[in-house]
Parts: C-alpha cells; structure tokens; sequence
C-alpha cells in the first residue's frame, strides 16, 4: 500500500483539475506509480519532465478504484482534521510518556523546504514529506544553519498549516516553530538567544500581539529581527478587525514604543480603526479577496 501524503493528495487534485508540474516538483512513490500505469503521462521539458494528466476523469477513477476510497477533496479535509488532531494533542497534552504533573517543555519545528538541523548530534533533514513536526525537548543540541530565517507562529492552528501561507515568506529559508505547553515559552527562548540567525514574529496583529513580541521576544534575539506585517493589513483591519480586541488591550497601548516601520505603520491603522486583527484570518481563504 502506498503511502500518500497531505500535500501529494494536494498535487493530485491540481493535476485533475488540468495543471501540469515539473517532475522534480512531485516526489513520491504515487507519481511514479501512476507514470508507469499510464495513468499521467509526461514530455520533455528543458532538463526535465512536465508531467499532466492526458485525462482527468480517468485519473479521479483510478485513484478512487485504487488507492483514495473517496472523493480528493473528502480526503484532503480528513487528513487535514487529522494532522490538526495530532498536532493539537502535543500542543495542548504534552508528551504522553511524560509525567502529568511535569510535562515535558519544548518547542515545535516545521520547514517548507529541507532543511539539515542537527538535534542530539543526529543529523536530521527537515522536510514536509520525512519530517513534517519535530519536537524539540533539548534546545542546547540543537542547530540549525546561518542563513535559516526563524519564523514564531503564536497561533498553533497557523503553525500547523503554514504551507498554505508560504507566500509571505518567499526569499528566505525559514524554519516555522511554536511552543507547549501553550503557558510557557522559556524553552524556546533560551534557545533563540544562543542564536545569530534572523526572527520574524508571527502574531497576531492587535496591541497585545505586539506587546508579546516586545514584552517576550525581541529582547532575546541577536539577529535582525521583526514583527510581521503583510503589506495589505490596512484592507484586512477595516474588513476582519475586531474592536472588542482593541477595547480590551487598551490598557497596553502606551507600553508599545518601537523604532520598527512596520510595527508603526500598523499601530497607526490599529489606532485609527480601533480594532485588532488575529492571525487566524490566513487560515481561510477569504482574506485574499482584499489583497490586490
């Protein structure tokens, strides 16, 4: 039985819908499976392949008849409340072989892209397809390289699905992580201070979104650092933000004094609409209505 991943069911999907990749951009045991029972078909392109479905509807009959009992997107949206699930479980149990009463601190790591890390002096390729989460309990053995961007997620729902926001973080190699217990982060930070690398905070846009960063992070990092602001946040604020958020972090307001141009010019929309915008907004699709 083959084994098909989340993003691999993804790219069956776009491939039935009449979209075409290169070869190197489909590894995995099913491309080449359905290449050799003619199921997807390829011509040269370049140095490689370009491989496409010559009919669709046969290719959604085989993969039904044969390896997904279900429709792709069924399948998609089960394997997605899966992967929520067992994410969701270390984030908010702790590993089941720890002690209730001490459960084991740490922080969670994902990548896009692979990425070579060493972690207990094992080398290890960080990648969607070998390893799509890693747990790390040991921050002083682990090293990523130089020239890895780190990404904080707060939210572990965003942290989860990052795949689908890879957008905002294009021209960088970044390594996406996030903590648990969702009570203490001081794991992750005595790791991020023994590092050069450059941070990025991916919070939530609204005064306490800033004020963790400030308050929590920032301090910390050696590198160049800063909070995240997408380019059409003013769009988002008037249409999403949410003004019992702005109400309620009020009080904070005067502690966020910062030499950063993004967080200045997003202060100033927060202000001026008198809202606040969480980070869940990228986990639908509708936000994209309001970014050209």
């Amino acid at each position: 039985m083959i084994n098909i991943t989340l993003n691999q069911v993804r790219l069956l999907k776009s491939l039935s819908l009449g979209e075409r990749f290169p070869l190197s951009n489909l590894k995995g045991k099913i491309f080449q499976q359905l290449l050799d029972e003619h199921v997807l078909s390829k011509f040269p392109q370049g140095n490689g392949f370009i491989i496409y479905a010559h009919s669709p509807i046969a290719l959604l009959n085989h993969l039904s008849n044969k390896y997904i009992k279900c429709s792709l997107d069924d399948y998609i949206e089960k394997m997605e409340i899966n992967e929520l699930r067992k994410v969701d479980n270390i984030l908010m149990r702790g590993n089941s072989k720890s002690n209730e009463t001490h459960p084991m601190n740490g922080f969670l790591v994902k990548s896009i892209e692979p990425i070579e890390v060493s972690l207990s002096k094992r080398k290890l390729v960080l990648s969607p397809e070998v390893w799509p989460v890693c747990f790390v309990s040991n921050h002083e053995e682990f090293t990523i390289p130089s020239d890895v961007t780190i990404v904080m997620v707060e939210n572990p729902e965003n942290f989860i699905f990052i795949e689908e926001q890879k957008e905002f973080f294009e021209g960088m190699r970044p390594l996406f992580t996030t903590y648990y217990p969702r009570d203490t982060h001081r794991s992750l930070v005595n790791w991020l201070e023994t590092l050069p690398n450059a941070y990025i905070h991916y919070g939530d846009f609204d005064i306490a979104g800033v004020y963790i960063y400030q308050d929590i992070y920032k301090k910390h990092i050696k590198g160049p650092k800063k909070f995240f602001v997408p380019k059409f946040i003013d769009k988002l604020m008037h249409r999403f933000g949410d003004a019992e958020l702005y109400d309620k972090q009020l009080s904070y307001r005067n502690s966020i004094i910062s030499d950063e141009p993004g967080i200045q010019e997003l202060m100033k929309i927060i202000d001026k609409e008198h809202k606040g915008l969480e980070q869940e907004i990228f986990n639908s699709k509708e936000y994209k209505k309001y970014t050209d």
